[in-house]
């Protein structure tokens, strides 16, 4: 008889789950996609683990309309119109599950401001940390970055003379990770001193959390045993590491409530924070403050150095563009209007080096899957089509990068001049703007986007001034791989010193 029971619950709970499945199926718009992507979300997992979803989602989109069927209850939308229904900030659409696979799982999907998915918890979690990332902040951790662009030119000096390769996002992603942390906890790691060495192999630890975490996200339950042994626990090195650096960190013994701390001393995160706990240690702990320096340990580095490596490889694939930069920095320097090493408010008044640097990142952004939403109860109508409540919906910045609606018919070139004021209406930068979502768009724009622009804006005036890169296999397409982030890969380079740099 119990064996009877147990089969008839087995059984019942087998047809629940195939009709919530159809239920899925069926009540979503009918949308163009692979078929079956209508009935499973296998598909989607496979397309993305291949490491190329970007590629295939812009050809998606450019022949089949603004919104193509991904999985049975996901779809990738791409429409100017809808980026303030998805990610505005008066808006009932909160983050996926997708996203708490990013968090501590002791504690949840409100571990960090990238995993939380109730909005008023984000905001209050946002409202503490939001000083240590404001624009009025940077200047303050400019020489921590300044220390780290001086190191970077020593070992870029010693490549001009010895004429070897090397990959050049690597020794970016070295730059930009031991500025993280000099910012972060006062001090390099050393992936710049080492050689452009992967420390501890921390770059390849936090590469396999965020693919870990990008499929986990996806095929959560099912998908943990296989992920687990692909991967085994990624997270335990990076937390190892972090946790070494926090120890020296509080080896030197700060006391943020102490009368001698010297307010205007630049105060690296971990001190910040460390100030923070003992002025309020339960709001603190209820509103993850100290998460703040794992944060930016993970998310610090990729996002920058791709953003960096983008701007490179697109000038030295346009000289053009490489000449009228230097041109515009020996100029200023020539009328002193700036200094050397550049600051960063001079940065700010070189019109074209901002043109730059803001086609790299709309050209290449880092990231490269949808930013998946989901829709809220009584469903939504978003680009002609009716969305039922619970379907996740999402803009992918690869794909609204590439309209040419928003960006003109060059849409996919590299061209510094569409974002001059002199040439572009303003109606027509103001549209661009809006669908710039490089760093993500709404009230979960990116904390850390003054950190990436204080990081590229001090870096790249100085290799400007200084070199020539050559590409050694220019003929070659460039090698990504797309896991949420879009890296490049074995980008061999050679670099030249100018002879009268200025």
């Amino acid at each position: 008889m119990l064996a009877y029971l147990l089969g008839l619950s087995a059984l019942a709970t087998v047809i629940l789950l195939v009709f919530r499945h159809l239920r899925k199926v069926y009540t979503g718009p009918s949308a163009p996609g692979p078929l079956l992507a209508k009935w499973s979300d296998l598909w989607l997992v496979c397309k993305v683990y291949r490491g190329s979803f970007e590629t295939w989602n812009i050809g998606q989109h450019a022949s089949a309309g603004k919104v193509i069927r991904v999985g049975p209850n996901k779809y990738s939308i791409d429409d100017p119109g809808a980026i303030k229904q998805i990610y505005g900030f008066h808006n009932a659409f909160k983050k996926t599950t997708w996203y708490s696979t990013a968090a501590d799982p002791k504690v949840g999907p409100n571990d960090n401001l990238f995993s939380v998915q109730d909005r008023q918890i984000h905001a209050a979690m946002r409202k503490r940390q939001a000083g240590f990332y404001a624009m009025s902040s940077i200047k303050s951790y400019e020489p921590s970055v300044e220390e780290c662009v001086t190191a970077l030119v020593k070992q870029f000096d010693a490549l001009c003379t010895s004429r070897l390769t090397f990959d050049l996002q690597v020794w970016l992603q070295c730059y930009a990770f031991d500025a993280i942390g000099q910012m972060t906890f006062g001090h390099r790691h050393g992936f710049i001193d080492g050689g452009g060495q992967d420390i501890e192999g921390m770059m390849g630890f936090i590469w396999n959390v965020q693919s870990f975490s990008t499929l986990l996200g996806l095929t959560f339950p099912w998908g943990l045993p296989f992920l687990l042994l692909k991967y085994g626990v990624p997270t335990a090195g990076v937390t190892a590491f972090v946790g070494r650096l926090r120890d020296r960190a509080q080896a030197k013994s700060f006391d943020a409530t102490s009368e001698d701390v010297d307010d205007n001393k630049p105060m690296t995160f971990f001190q910040k924070t460390v100030r923070a706990e003992q002025a309020d240690p339960e709001a603190s702990y209820k509103y993850r403050v100290s998460v703040v320096n794992q944060q930016n340990m993970m998310a610090g580095s990729d996002t920058t150095s791709i953003a960096l490596t983008s701007v490179i490889y697109n000038c030295i694939n346009h000289p053009n563009v490489w000449k009228k930069l230097k041109d515009e920095l020996r100029m200023a320097a020539e009328s002193e209007k700036i200094s050397s090493p550049i600051s960063f408010e001079e940065t700010q008044r070189l019109p074209y080096l901002q043109q730059v640097l803001k086609e790299g990142i709309r050209i290449h952004p880092s990231v490269g899957l949808p930013l998946w939403r989901e829709v809220p109860e009584g469903g939504a109508n978003i680009a002609d089509k009716s969305f039922p409540a619970g379907t996740w919906v999402g803009i992918n910045p690869w794909v609204a990068h590439r309209n040419k609606s928003v960006f003109g018919e060059d849409a996919a070139s590299f061209n510094p001049d569409r974002w001059d004021p002199t040439c572009t209406p303003k109606h027509k930068l103001d549209e661009m703007e809006a669908y710039s979502i490089a760093f993500g768009a709404g009230t979960r724009v990116c904390i850390g986007r003054h950190i990436a622009h204080l990081e590229m804006s001090k870096l790249i005036p100085e290799l400007v001034r200084r070199y020539d890169f050559e590409l050694i296999h220019p003929e070659t397409e460039l090698e990504t791989e797309n896991n949420f982030f879009v890296k490049q890969k074995h980008l061999e380079a050679r670099i030249y010193a100018h002879e009268n740099p200025f």
